[in-house]
């Protein structure tokens, strides 16, 4: 086996970032120093000259300090969304959302191929079938979405040069307006009331009037507790720490509501 260092100089080359080696008889290949210290190999070039113009290029690219590993980016997604989840600091039940994503959609998909192999035209297609499946497009540009920043933090690692993912701008206009939200008058909810309080009890009535009254979300209206309801000036208060019933793997806990709005007094 045969060195050159980049500029042509005879020796080993070990002292340059990058340099050239004969293999075989056809064959040439471009070894490179890491960050890390180790060595990189980029097999293939037809010619001596080939290599040394992609050393050269890598030099030039680690001067000016926007050079990439391309080693970095044969890292699978499955491998590179380990650290990245661990490197999360998320409430529970939103970790919980990720990890179910990353489980049941995109790993089966994405899971073995390199990131840097990933194109934002063949993350368009998948996402066109997975609609096309019934999954509700809004579940699907959440998967996106996590892909997306799961792309957008490996670029900022410098594992890949860009994240490929970009807002779409091709698509059928939407031809169907969207449904108007319909609001029930307060003789509804007294109505809806009282065949809740028929079915289930004064509390399921109590219930229905509470959520109709104060706007609370359903975790935060089954996190209330004794000492939230203040009766005596008509008061009821959601705690910022624990005022949220939250269901992860099958367990229920009290924890943060969705918003730091939601923790107020509500009349």
């Amino acid at each position: 086996m045969v060195s050159w260092r980049v500029r042509g100089t005879a020796g080993e080359g070990r002292n340059a970032v990058a340099w050239v080696e004969k293999r075989g008889t056809r064959s040439w290949r471009v070894r490179y120093v890491r960050d890390d210290g180790t060595l990189g190999s980029l097999p293939g070039f037809a010619t001596k000259r080939a290599a040394a113009d992609h050393a050269e290029d890598m030099e030039s690219d680690q001067r000016r300090g926007n050079w990439i590993d391309p080693a970095a980016g044969r890292l699978t997604l499955a491998e590179w969304s380990v650290p990245w989840m661990d490197a999360l600091d998320l409430a529970a039940n939103t970790e919980n959302q990720y990890r179910s994503l990353l489980r049941n959609h995109l790993l089966p998909r994405w899971g073995d191929v390199a990131i840097g192999d990933i194109t934002g035209i063949a993350v368009a297609a998948w996402s066109k079938k997975v609609r096309a499946t019934g999954h509700a497009p809004a579940s699907v540009a959440t998967m996106v979405k996590l892909l997306s920043m799961l792309l957008a933090d490996a670029a900022d690692e410098r594992l890949i040069p860009a994240n490929p993912i970009r807002p779409s701008r091709r698509g059928r206009r939407r031809r169907t307006r969207a449904p108007e939200r319909q609001w029930a008058t307060h003789e509804q909810v007294l109505t809806i009331a009282d065949q809740a309080t028929a079915l289930g009890g004064a509390w399921a009535g109590t219930l229905i009037i509470t959520a109709a009254w104060t706007g609370a979300r359903w975790g935060e209206l089954l996190g209330l507790q004794r000492h939230n309801t203040h009766l005596d000036d008509a008061r009821i208060v959601i705690d910022p720490d624990h005022g949220a019933l939250h269901e992860i793997n099958g367990k229920f806990s009290l924890g943060q509501p969705k918003t730091a709005e939601s923790s107020s007094s509500l009349l």
